[in-house]
């Protein structure tokens, strides 16, 4: 698929807000190089969407996961990187307790290819640390219900 920077910003910003990427792994897989590189605060995915995308669907029961925009989706052109500024999530596990995380946020960036437009790379970058993260995990919880989504 061949969108200009700017319908690819328009889709991968749909791809946040409608379906909720990355807690659902439903992204539009024509905009990403089959082996663009997936990274976050704790883990290097390393390349390829289709297992990025098996993982997120793996891990995530996506019905629980709570995920916002709380600031611009940025396109710059020179940089050849399109930057979600800002978003807070949630996140439920497939895991016995249902164990969800305590409100993280942070920023998404996606790096161009120069030639087509395809994202080769989506680096994540939490603003609390991993283990700031891992230690306020709930297990077991029948109140879930995170506030701000």
């Amino acid at each position: 698929m061949v969108v200009s920077a700017l319908q690819l910003q328009q889709i991968v910003t749909e791809d946040f807000e409608t379906r909720r990427y990355l807690v659902t792994g439903d992204l539009t897989p024509g905009v990403y190089a089959d082996d663009a590189s997936f990274a976050d605060s704790n883990n290097d995915f390393g390349p390829g969407v289709s297992s990025w995308v098996r993982g997120v669907k793996a891990l995530f029961v996506s019905d629980r996961c709570r995920l916002a925009l709380t600031a611009p989706v940025v396109l710059d052109e020179g940089k050849r990187t399109i930057t979600f500024t800002g978003w807070r999530q949630v996140d439920t596990f497939r895991l016995p307790g249902a164990p969800h995380t305590p409100v993280f946020t942070g920023t998404t960036t996606l790096t161009l290819d120069p030639v087509d437009n395809l994202v080769i790379d989506h680096t994540e970058r939490w603003d609390q640390t991993p283990s700031e993260i891992k230690s306020g995990l709930k297990f077991f919880d029948p109140d879930f219900d995170p506030p701000g989504f």
